[in-house]
């Protein structure tokens, strides 16, 4: 804003070194002022009582559970007053808001409640219901929260529906979905934009009380981008999972033919494999229990089994169909790498060998924690946020036998080294007692997992 000024008849002095000398009739004066434009005025905060609604008939000796929900756009709700009747009662600081109010010793007819909201900056709003206080004796309680969700695990970017369940018909929600966002609907849908592992809470409220249920990790967004399932000779389905250009089998392999139909011969006696020679197409289950581990773990194969003969290949893709079903086939040693540097492993630690490496890929691989001994990979916070979900289906090897069962996870790659005496193929091992994956070889003639990969 600008303001000019006339003043007139100023004497220039005598001694002015002025070019002209005599009155200035005229001389204008323009005058700024300036205002602060960073002094914003403050919002009144919202209030608004939710339960009971105005009119709402309430059973006197309930113990009434008056519900406030208020928001404070530019600054923070400090305080909520509680008002019956004019008469100020009780007040609250934090969410939820409410009042547990015994109508034990009140009058019957109506009844005025005035809730006020006061935010950090001293504004104010207030919302006012009446309610109708009679003789009813009908039993309402408080509810109970309770929810469930459409899937716990999937890929990041998905829509996950949650569904309540509370009891005793509540009428208000929030949730509350673990990475900052919030909801007031009943049956919310959420997209979990981020790779991690969620808690969920759920506060439900309805005019005889408030209750809260809170599931830790309850849902896990994951690296994988997409799934799929595949389905193999014997009828087994597998979840499956993409990462880049790579599409992995989620679960252990278990099946007893090859995709033309040929059956793999099954090995149930310790000496029988241990003896049997290193060419052998051989399948079995830790244990040998068959009804258990084939479901929960799959099988273990001799890499004969698993490359369908004896030629190994170390190309990426390997090209070698081996025991997996069709379109798909055994991974390389490199195709292996590929997977453990796109969670995250560096190409330097990606070519060590006979060592664990990386830093915490094997925790990422590693899923079902209630299969896994307790130690450092299933306590690492990123376990199983791969999707990966190798589960410690151990090995059975000439010397020891079966073991390693809730201990290590053990996956057969398609290169192979061979000397004077024996013949070795490079695996992956998980152990439960390291976050990193150790790259080794191992005789062809044990029996360790396999994972199938996409052509």
């Amino acid at each position: 804003m600008s303001i000019n000024l006339k003043l007139k008849n100023i004497m220039i002095p005598k001694n002015s070194k002025q070019l002209f000398f005599g009155f200035i009739t005229t001389m204008c004066i323009t005058i700024i002022f300036c205002c602060d434009k960073s002094d914003k005025e403050n919002k009144v905060p919202s209030c608004e009582i939710i339960c009971p609604s105005n009119g709402q008939e309430i059973t006197k000796g309930e113990i009434m559970h008056i519900s406030v929900e208020a928001v404070d756009n530019d600054g923070n709700i400090v305080e909520i007053e509680y008002f019956i009747d004019s008469l100020k009662v009780d007040s609250s600081i934090s969410f939820p808001y409410y009042l547990n109010w015994n109508s034990s010793d009140e009058l019957l007819g109506n009844h005025t409640i005035i809730a006020t909201a006061i935010d950090n900056n001293g504004a104010l709003s207030s919302d006012t219901v009446t309610i109708l206080l009679t003789k009813d004796n009908r039993n309402i309680n408080k509810p109970i929260a309770a929810f469930t969700v459409d899937k716990t695990y999937f890929p990041h970017g998905t829509s996950v529906q949650f569904t309540d369940e509370s009891l005793n018909t509540p009428i208000y929600w929030r949730w509350e979905f673990g990475d900052g966002d919030t909801s007031h609907l009943q049956n919310p849908s959420h997209t979990y934009s981020f790779i991690g592992n969620y808690n969920v809470t759920l506060t439900v409220i309805n005019c005889y009380g408030s209750d809260t249920k809170v599931i830790s990790n309850y849902v896990t967004a994951h690296m994988g981008e997409e799934i799929g399932t595949i389905t193999d000779y014997d009828g087994n389905t597998y979840n499956t999972i993409k990462y880049g250009e790579q599409w992995w089998m989620a679960e252990n392999l278990k099946t007893t033919h090859y995709a033309d139909g040929t059956e793999i011969t099954l090995v149930e006696s310790e000496n029988i494999w241990r003896y049997q020679n290193q060419e052998e197409k051989a399948y079995c289950y830790n244990n040998n229990n068959i009804n258990n581990e084939a479901q929960i773990y799959g099988a273990l194969y001799t890499w004969a089994a698993t490359v369908n003969g004896f030629n190994g290949s170390s190309s990426n893709p390997s090209n070698i169909q081996g025991i997996c079903p069709s379109e798909w086939h055994v991974p390389s040693d490199d195709e292996w790498k590929q997977l453990e540097m796109y969670l995250g492993m560096s190409q330097l630690d990606a070519d060590k060998d006979k060592d664990h490496r990386g830093t915490n890929e094997g925790s990422k691989l590693a899923g079902n924690a209630s299969l896994w001994k307790d130690g450092a990979l299933k306590n690492d916070t990123l376990f199983e946020i791969s999707g990966f979900m190798a589960v410690p289906a151990g090995f059975n090897e000439s010397i020891g036998g079966y073991g390693g069962l809730g201990d290590v996870a053990i996956f057969w790659c398609t290169d192979m080294i061979s000397n004077d005496y024996d013949s070795f193929g490079y695996l992956r091992m998980i152990n439960y007692d390291n976050t990193k994956v150790r790259r080794s070889q191992s005789k062809v003639k044990y029996g360790y997992s396999v994972r199938c990969i996409k052509d």
